[in-house]
């Protein structure tokens, strides 16, 4: 099961300068409240009835707005194949739909969002956007293969829709 959730997954929530403030945090409790709901719904959920049955919730680190930034989005124009290999040891085709550029502590930082070849073939996933991420968290209180947000486009993300 998965041990923690870190709030950095909500680092990049893109957010627009109107819904600063209350509405981050309240976003974030509700994504909570989702998750721990799918964990507990068996259609959805990738525990066992017994796990189900003594689940009280995901561990989540307290809300710190100090990792909250706001990144710059660069849609890049169609590039050639990148293949990224997953926990699964498989290999996946995508390529860099577009970068993120934001900010940190005084230093700057780059993160490549993706789309997915085969996905982006069926109708549920045809706006799909994949956007994985590392900490330092990663393989000592956190899962070591890093953490990732699914986006849409055009981006929604805890209600906020980005163009």
């Amino acid at each position: 099961m998965i041990k923690n959730l870190l709030l950095l997954a909500f680092v990049f929530s893109f957010l627009s300068v109107s819904a600063l403030g209350q509405g981050y945090i309240q976003s974030i409790s509700e994504f909570q409240e989702t998750l721990n709901a799918e964990f507990k719904d068996a259609d959805e959920s990738p525990l066992s009835a017994k796990e189900r049955k003594d689940f009280k919730g995901l561990p989540f680190y307290p809300v710190d707005e100090h990792f909250r930034v706001i990144a710059k989005f660069e849609k890049l124009p169609p590039r050639s194949l990148f293949q990224m290999k997953t926990t699964a040891n498989s290999i996946k085709d995508y390529d860099v739909y577009g970068v993120l550029t934001f900010s940190l502590e005084g230093k700057g930082y780059r993160l490549n969002v993706y789309q997915s070849h085969v996905l982006r073939t069926q109708e549920k996933y045809k706006d799909y956007l994949f956007l994985p991420f590392t900490d330092l968290t990663n393989g000592t209180e956190t899962y070591g293969g890093g953490r990732y947000m699914d986006l849409k486009i055009p981006w929604r993300y805890h209600g906020i829709r980005f163009q």
